[in-house]
């Protein structure tokens, strides 16, 4: 029989209870508890049956700035002070504003803080985007989707010089590293 004891048997304990809470809290809920959603706030908003709260619109998303760090390590570069940009607009394009919002988040978070309410609420990127505003998220550099300088930290990053990328994925004709590799000619590709 396998024991366990310590940090170990605490995770094991700490996962089982956060799946029973989460059973406790989805598994009761029916389309006739919460009419119009109203029901899907808090934990009850990660039942698959609640509907987003946010409203309809188009994504877009591109970098800001960076630079190449050597990193002789792995043979390549890092890119290091790149700003993640997030850019919202209504659906169908019916921008009435005419200046876009620029959200910045504050320290220890993300952009993605302005998409929703921690309890499935609308956020307020949704709530410009109802008043016909172009919304555009910024995740400062080494947070959420930009990239990541705290090597000891993230210790993944140290796999994922410039060089890689272009390799794997926007320029894989230079190094010929399989057959469909000639053809690319965009990307994605």
């Amino acid at each position: 029989m396998l024991c366990h004891t310590g940090p170990l048997r605490i995770l094991i304990t700490s996962y089982l209870v956060a799946v029973t809470a989460f059973s406790a809290y989805a598994a009761p809920l029916t389309d006739s508890a919460f009419p119009g959603n109203t029901g899907c706030v808090g934990l009850k908003g990660v039942n698959p049956r609640c509907r987003p709260q946010e409203i309809a619109y188009h994504r877009e998303y591109f970098y800001i700035g960076g630079r190449y760090v050597p990193y002789p390590v792995l043979g390549g570069n890092l890119v290091y002070d790149q700003l993640y940009v997030e850019k919202l607009i209504p659906t169908g394009g019916e921008v009435k504003q005419p200046y876009p919002l620029v959200f910045f988040h504050g320290g220890g978070s993300a952009g993605s803080v302005w998409l929703q309410t921690p309890d499935n609420r609308k956020g307020w990127a949704s709530y410009f985007l109802d008043r016909g505003y172009a919304v555009y998220i910024v995740d400062q550099t080494s947070v959420g989707r930009a990239t990541q300088e705290d090597l000891p930290g993230y210790p993944l990053r140290i796999g994922s010089t410039a060089e890689i990328a272009q390799r794997g994925f926007t320029v894989p004709e230079l190094t010929n590293a399989y057959p469909q590799s000639q053809l690319h000619t965009q990307w994605p590709g």
